[in-house]
């Protein structure tokens, strides 16, 4: 797991979103069930997608307000 600080919406700081924890899976599959579960009542800003820099790379807030981001740097791995 990785942390990272700040928001990338310029809404500003507020205590609990200004952080975001980033998780690595150990496959594509476990990605989209662990992404689909904390975006349940919660929010999805960017679903998972291939990127420019070939990852498979989501940001999800949970239904506690916690932000969460998904980037998997091997995209090329089957789901």
């Amino acid at each position: 797991m990785l942390n990272h600080e700040g928001r990338f919406d310029g809404d500003g700081d507020q205590a609990g979103n200004n952080f975001y924890s980033c998780l690595k899976c150990e496959s594509p599959a476990e990605q989209d069930r662990v992404f689909a579960a904390l975006g349940e009542d919660g929010t999805v800003t960017m679903p998972l997608q291939l990127t420019f820099w070939n990852a498979r790379f989501g940001i999800v807030t949970d239904r506690f307000g916690v932000n969460w981001m998904f980037n998997d740097l091997d995209a090329t791995k089957e789901a």
